[in-house]
């Protein structure tokens, strides 16, 4: 999750779409699609913060969830969120699924876990 983090701090599209589960809807359009999509989105994103809320796994089917917390401003206005994050190995490495967000400011997020989203 902090790879991936410091990828859309940095610009590194291409290694968002590496860590993209082949299962991922996004995956379907191709690396070169995609980040140039995300590249235009991210001229208009500051991001301030990542905060790791809680995580478990991985579970029988081999996933993993991370509970994390993100600051960030889009156009200048906040565009914080919440997400669970599912995680799957390839045999390689840990590849993103998809996730569920919420929004919803720092302060309200560390009273977040994965059981109470449960």
């Amino acid at each position: 999750m902090r790879s991936r983090y410091c990828a859309f701090v940095r610009g590194e599209h291409p290694y968002l779409f590496r860590t993209l589960h082949r299962d991922h809807d996004d995956h379907a359009a191709g690396r070169d699609a995609w980040t140039a999509q995300l590249g235009k989105s991210a001229k208009r994103t500051r991001y301030d913060a990542l905060l790791v809320l809680d995580h478990d796994g991985p579970d029988a089917d081999g996933i993993a969830r991370v509970l994390f917390h993100v600051t960030m401003r889009v156009d200048g206005k906040d565009a914080s969120f919440a997400e669970l994050s599912s995680f799957a190995h390839d045999g390689t490495g840990w590849r993103y699924v998809g996730g569920v967000t919420k929004s919803c400011r720092a302060a309200q997020a560390r009273a977040l876990s994965i059981a109470s989203l449960a």
